[in-house]
């Protein structure tokens, strides 16, 4: 599909497509492209093994061994060599997809060579760098220490040199179990999340020269932007694989604001728009803000998009609107966006100082203090997620409204009426309520393309649908049925009398000439009318009753109306209302 392809090629995150038979590539988005550092035309047709990925680590038999085994997916980080000679280091997800009824791979590749190369930077022990050291002897107490740039985590340390690790750091068990299963001679790392950052722990056993461990040593990296870097592109890449699953917008736009929330610390809303009415909200998550601050934080966005300045940044950054910060992004095309996904986060001390403690909810906000340019970049990235999503939505609706409506009249077709009609019969079933049908077919329509053209003939057809709206009760539904054929759906009706007055109506609005550009033109209409019951509790029974009761009003003469009756013919062998018959 149009959609799937532009997706495709859109995300930011490497993606290939490989046949398993064959196993040759069918496809390569940029993203990966640049990755490989390889030119789409040199990948698309030629092997996995033209990757020159580490045979042992990533071996295309290695692949399919995973991949035909109980796992669905398989993800391993290896490092390649570009053309050009520069390594990278790419994190390789795969899994099973079809592709035209052929079982095909679909890879993810992400180029986490700066992760890889900062997470290696941060080993070194360095009085500037984010590191600290520890030296202890086997009752706990440590010897010798240095480095740490959080106060609370100095603080331990310095208390640990009078007492021992096993008392003072009682709130961090597996740094301890690690610390103890070093003592015993086991080495161990592992990271472990504490003061509210995380650590990649090397614990080794330092021996004496008989061979016995004497003390232990520690070397603690902080790698927190690594491990939020590594959780963000987690989100993004199940964001983005639920942005190719999900068919409902409401459902992907709570999705996404619950992840943010939860990340940030921070209340999210999306709200949807639609031209000429006010956004609707659609999804929230957190405590949020007063309604004055949701409204301006989404009429602020829509103001700064291109359409109005520029390239539309203004909207990613952070604004102030009384004690709120809040980052507003826009979703699907800049120039006409779907929705738009906003960010709110207050400083809960200066609000409760300043008498305003709580939301519409009676709640208090979130208090994380203003959004950090990481924080922004993560919603920027989240929202290019959910933008490509709303242009999929946006096609796929157009699409399910072209296929259910004339593209010349803008009214509903056949197989909508159709569907309209079957709920509305299934509805009778539990209601004391009828359906009625009128069909209208126009007389003398076709002398009118034979002697104006077609053209006017579709001009005609366009005034008669506008005609018929103007007629109708405010509920009913107008439809085109093929050529010069129009049905009117009445709901809710008791009588076949209440149908006739709507068709009455009907053949009225249509005895006033069209007006044309050189000329005008006079049509009527012959209209057969029939309502739900015995017999006709069937879509197409009940169109091909109306149906047959216009022809009999069309051969007692033009603008007439005639009620079916159930002596008329409904056999579908000789019934008028059969494919071909215009």
């Amino acid at each position: 599909m149009a959609w799937v392809d532009e997706l495709f090629d859109r995300l930011e995150i490497g993606l290939t497509l490989t046949c398993i038979r064959s196993r040759r590539i069918r496809r390569a988005n940029a993203a990966a492209c640049h990755t490989l550092g390889r030119a789409r035309a040199d990948l698309v047709g030629a092997t996995w093994d033209a990757l020159d990925l580490p045979p042992l680590l990533y071996s295309w038999a290695n692949l399919c061994r995973h991949l035909s085994s109980e796992r669905t997916m398989s993800r391993h980080l290896t490092r390649i060599v570009r053309p050009d000679g520069t390594p990278a280091d790419v994190l390789i997800t795969a899994s099973l997809e079809a592709d035209a009824g052929e079982p095909c791979c679909l890879s993810q590749i992400l180029d986490v060579t700066d992760a890889e190369t900062a997470r290696h930077q941060l080993q070194l022990v360095l009085e500037n760098s984010p590191v600290s050291i520890g030296l202890t002897d086997l009752s706990g107490r440590i010897v010798v220490s240095a480095g740490g740039d959080i106060g609370a985590l100095v603080n331990d340390l310095r208390a640990a040199e009078r007492s021992s690790i096993f008392e003072v750091f009682t709130h961090a068990p597996e740094c301890v179990s690690m610390v103890r299963r070093a003592a015993d001679g086991e080495p161990s790392t592992g990271t472990t999340e504490v003061y509210g950052h995380y650590y990649d722990m090397r614990i080794r056993p330092v021996r004496d020269p008989a061979g016995e461990v004497s003390h232990v040593a520690a070397i603690a990296t902080d790698v927190t932007e690594r491990e939020q870097a590594h959780a963000e592109q987690s989100v993004l890449t199940e964001l983005a694989h639920q942005a190719l699953q999900i068919v409902e917008p409401d459902r992907l736009w709570n999705q996404a604001a619950t992840v943010l929330a939860s990340r940030l610390s921070a209340a999210v809303t999306v709200h949807a728009t639609e031209p000429g009415d006010e956004p609707r909200l659609v999804a929230a998550a957190g405590a949020l803000p007063p309604a004055a601050v949701l409204a301006a934080a989404t009429r602020e966005a829509l103001l700064s998009a291109p359409s109005n300045h520029g390239d539309g940044a203004a909207g990613r950054n952070p604004r102030r609107v009384g004690h709120w910060s809040t980052a507003s992004m826009l979703l699907g095309q800049p120039n006409a966006p779907a929705a738009v996904l906003s960010v709110h986060r207050t400083d809960q001390e200066h609000a409760v100082a300043d008498g305003d403690q709580h939301d519409e909810g009676g709640s208090l906000g979130p208090a994380a203090g203003p959004f950090t340019r990481r924080e922004v970049d993560f919603v920027d990235a989240v929202a290019s997620v959910l933008g490509s999503a709303a242009v999929r939505f946006t096609m796929e609706r157009e699409a399910r409204y072209r296929a259910l409506h004339d593209s010349l009249t803008d009214l509903p077709n056949r197989a909508a009426l159709l569907d309209r009609l079957g709920r509305s019969l299934e509805q009778n079933r539990n209601e004391q309520v009828r359906t009625g049908v009128a069909f209208v077919d126009l007389d003398g329509f076709k002398s009118i393309n034979d002697t104006l053209g077609h053209r006017a003939g579709d001009d005609v057809l366009r005034e008669v649908a506008d005609r018929l709206r103007a007629s109708v009760r405010p509920n009913d539904v107008v439809a085109r049925l093929a050529g010069d054929e129009f049905a009117v759906l009445c709901e809710h009706v008791s009588t076949i009398t209440e149908v006739e007055q709507v068709a009455h109506r009907v053949i009225t609005a249509l005895t006033k000439p069209i007006p044309l550009p050189e000329t005008e033109a006079t049509v009527t209409a012959s209209v057969g009318v029939a309502i739900s019951g015995t017999g006709l509790a069937d879509p197409d029974r009940l169109l091909n009753a109306s149906d047959v009761a216009m022809y009999t009003a069309k051969r007692a003469g033009p603008g007439r109306c005639v009620a079916y009756q159930p002596v008329m013919c409904l056999d579908p062998a000789t019934s008028p209302h059969r494919t071909g018959r215009r």
